[in-house]
Parts: C-alpha cells; sequence; structure tokens
C-alpha cells in the first residue's frame, strides 16, 4: 500500500490536497496509480475502474503475458544492439552502409555460407567453426577480444612499433585469445585465418579491422625472425 507521501509524490499532487480526498477517491486513486505502475495503458485502467467486465485475475494474467513478451522482445533488441555494437568495434566501421553489409554477411539465417565453407573446410573443422563465439553473444573472451581490438588501434594511435616490446605482448595476448577459441584445436585456428585472408568470396566471417591485423601481422613476421622486443 503506498503511504500518503508516496501518492502525493507520485500524482504530483500536495500532501495537503490529497487530505481532502475521501475514502471512496482515494482508494479509486491508489487502484490507478497502482495499475499503472505495473504498466496497465490508462485507457484500460479507465475501463477497469469504470466497468470490470474481465476479473482481476483475467486482467492481471493478461498484463502479465503482454509484459512477458515485451521483455522478450526487448531481449531480442539487447542482442542485436550487441551485435551492431560488436561488429563495430572488430570492423572499425564508421558508417551505416559498411555496418549493414558487415551483419548481413554474418547472419545465421544465411545457410549459404555453410555451402561455400564446405569447399575450405572438413566436417570436424566447420563443426570447430560452429562452437565458436558467435556475435552478440556476452562472453568473456568476447569481450576480451573487443578489449584487445581496443588497445591495439590505441597502440596504433599512439605510433607504436609493432616489433617493440608493446607490440609484441600485444601478439601475445592475441595468439592467448585465439588459442582461448580454438583451444587444442591450432591447425583449424591457422586455416581459418588463412581462408579469411586469401579468399575472396564472402563465407560469413566477421569483417576485422585491416589496421588491427597488419598491426599483428607485422608483429607475428618479426617473431618468426626473432627480431621481436620481448
Amino acid at each position: 500500500m503506498y503511504s500518503i507521501g508516496k501518492l502525493a509524490e507520485i500524482s504530483k499532487t500536495t500532501i495537503r490536497t490529497l487530505r481532502y480526498y475521501d475514502e471512496e477517491a482515494f482508494a479509486k486513486l491508489y487502484y490507478i496509480l497502482t495499475l499503472k505502475e505495473i504498466d496497465f495503458p490508462l485507457k484500460q485502467i479507465k475501463t477497469i475502474i469504470t466497468n470490470q467486465e474481465k476479473s482481476p485475475m483475467e486482467l492481471l494474467q493478461m498484463q502479465m503475458e503482454l509484459i512477458q513478451s515485451e521483455i522478450k522482445q526487448f531481449k531480442k533488441n539487447k542482442h542485436t544492439l550487441e551485435s551492431f555494437i560488436q561488429v563495430m568495434e572488430l570492423g572499425g566501421h564508421k558508417n551505416w552502409e559498411d555496418i549493414f553489409n558487415t551483419f548481413k554477411h554474418i547472419s545465421p539465417v544465411n545457410s549459404k555460407f555453410t555451402e561455400k565453407r564446405q569447399k575450405y573446410f572438413t566436417n570436424e573443422e566447420l563443426e570447430i567453426l560452429n562452437t565458436l563465439p558467435k556475435v552478440g553473444q556476452d562472453t568473456p573472451v568476447v569481450s576480451d577480444f573487443i578489449n584487445l581490438f581496443r588497445e591495439i588501434r590505441q597502440a596504433i594511435a599512439d605510433e607504436v612499433n609493432p616489433s617493440s616490446k608493446k607490440g609484441q605482448q600485444l601478439a601475445n595476448k592475441w595468439f592467448e585469445i585465439a588459442k582461448e577459441m580454438y583451444g587444442e584445436n591450432a591447425a583449424t585456428a591457422k586455416k581459418a585465418y588463412q581462408v579469411y585472408r586469401t579468399k575472396k568470396e564472402n563465407l560469413g566471417f566477421v569483417y576485422l579491422d585491416e589496421d588491427v591485423i597488419s598491426f599483428i601481422e607485422d608483429a607475428y613476421d618479426h617473431q618468426l625472425k626473432g627480431d621481436g622486443n620481448e
């Protein structure tokens, strides 16, 4: 039950004014504010107060179903927003056209990508790829990967040399995250990366910022040559 002070706050009415309400009017105000609090529209509240065609239980159940439906839609919207944000973070996109093009190409309903990938990967490798984190998922490895992209972009902005200690640390982080994603399937990870970098056709992979990729590749080349500053 609302206190008179709370009713005054919600209804934007002074406590002094509410003291003039008789018991019936006060109860009606309480009903209206309570129904409004659980998201009943004002038009429906008016119908409930003046003409109760449905029982309170029926109305509450209907409202519960409506709210559950809205929650489901909100979750779907949240997932879509997270997907767009992650696509932007990974791809370094600056405009809507690039974002929508990338998002369209990684859509899970686009089954043609499965057929295309079969030309390059075995069934076992495809199973491994299908277990990788998906765009829109809120997982630690996805968060780590996105944070690493931010670090690398900052390093590029700061003109960090890929062969420097900082550059090598970022490259090592990259490989640690890749290992976390692929587990013991290093060969599949290497193959997937090579296919991503060399094949012109779209295989449904998330587009990765070319500047970031180039930085990591340069850092890795320095490691192979043994001139990276560990």
